[in-house]
Formats: C-alpha cells, sequence, structure tokens
C-alpha cells in the first residue's frame, strides 16, 4: 500500500509540474510572438483638404519632441499585383514617402507634409495638413507619436479613398526608434462624413486597406 501509495504521490507532481511548465511556455511564446511596432487603438480621423486640423496645433509641445519628429520618412508599398510583377523578374519598389515639417500661424503652430508614391503601378504627389492620432503614447522604451494626411484617391492603386498615418516612435532622449515606427494606408472608402466646426471631415478611416500595404521598413533622413 505504502508503495502504491508513493506512486500516486509522484504521479501527481510530475502532472502540476508539467502543467506549470506549459503555462510558463505558453506565455514565453505570447510575449516573444507579439509584433514589435503594434499601434494601440485611437481615432484616425485624416485632416481637411484644405486648412489645419483643429486637434493639431503643436505649440503647447515640447519644442525638442517637435523638432525630433521632423523628417522625411520612407517605406516600401507593395500589393498583389507587384509581387505578380516580380516572378518575371527584377521590379523596382513601390515607395511612400512622407516629408514632415512644421508652419507657424500667429501662436499656433501646425504639421504638414509633402507625400510622394512613385513605382511601377502608381505615383503621386501631393501636399497636406496633418491631423493628429495618437500624441506621446507610452511604450517600453519611449513615446509613439502619429500623423493623418488628408484622404485622396489613386485609382491606379485601389479603387478606395485612403489616408496614410504616420506612426514615429522617440526613445527616450528624443531618439529616432525605426522598430516602433511604421506608415499605415488607411481606407476611407465607406466614411459618410461628419460636421466638425466649420468644414466637414469624413469619418475615422480606422481599417488599414486590404489589397495595400506598407512593409515594416520605415527608415528616417
Amino acid at each position: 500500500m505504502s508503495v502504491q501509495k508513493d506512486s500516486k504521490l509522484l504521479i501527481a507532481i510530475l502532472a502540476a509540474a508539467s502543467a506549470s511548465m506549459l503555462m510558463i511556455g505558453c506565455g514565453q511564446q505570447t510575449s516573444e510572438t507579439r509584433p514589435t511596432n503594434s499601434v494601440p487603438p485611437h481615432q484616425t480621423t485624416p485632416a481637411p483638404q484644405n486648412g489645419p486640423a483643429p486637434n493639431s496645433n503643436l505649440a503647447g509641445s515640447l519644442v525638442s519632441t517637435v523638432d525630433a519628429l521632423m523628417g522625411t520618412y520612407s517605406a516600401t508599398m507593395t500589393t498583389e499585383a507587384l509581387q505578380e510583377m516580380s516572378d518575371y523578374g527584377p521590379v523596382q519598389p513601390q515607395i511612400v514617402s512622407i516629408a514632415l515639417y512644421k508652419s507657424q500661424n500667429g501662436s499656433a503652430l501646425y504639421p504638414y507634409a509633402n507625400v510622394q508614391i512613385s513605382g511601377p503601378l502608381a505615383s503621386m504627389s501631393f501636399n497636406t495638413s496633418l491631423s493628429l492620432g495618437l500624441w506621446d503614447f507610452r511604450y517600453n522604451g519611449g513615446y509613439k507619436y502619429s500623423f493623418i494626411t488628408k484622404d485622396v484617391t489613386l485609382p491606379s492603386l485601389t479603387t478606395s479613398r485612403f489616408a496614410l498615418e504616420l506612426v514615429v516612435a522617440l526613445r527616450d532622449g528624443n531618439q529616432f526608434d525605426p522598430t516602433q515606427s511604421k506608415i499605415r494606408i488607411l481606407d476611407c472608402g465607406f466614411s459618410q462624413g461628419v460636421a466638425s466646426g466649420s468644414y466637414s471631415l469624413p469619418a475615422s478611416c480606422g481599417n488599414e486597406l486590404q489589397d495595400v500595404s506598407i512593409r515594416d521598413d520605415l527608415g528616417k533622413r
């Protein structure tokens, strides 16, 4: 009887240890597979077609932070059509570039951008004011900020209206963190339009386009 009791006790201990190891292993796997540049839920209202967005005055922000955010950001855009073209040999990449700058208007300071899309599928260039999405969003290592362009059309690229969102992460010390930064292409095709003060804005363009994506290879110069 003593031997049987000892065997049952040993089996119970081993089972508990195995369950504990399984739980620990699952927890580690979740942490390792989580995207490093994930973007938290936030409002993604595009900038108005004319004039600055009412939420984009940067005058109350730290000058050092605003200056650190300025610059030109570029990433590679991909589509199924571009992938099919590459099957037949080398293809020039489709590049999206956002040159971020600021403009003083009295006591207000607004962000603007020149956006360029170039490549074998589509090309366009436009200037836009910027609406703010994330601001001083804390992550492990620094803060995230985001700027959203006006919504535009480019039929050779997609049938939906879209806006671009530039997400910039600054490590403590205002150092650009490319591993946490990205450009998102937002689907505005189903926007209904909402009144905002003296002008009308499209509704939030929160979903990313399904047929066009931008790689996590954002660089800054």
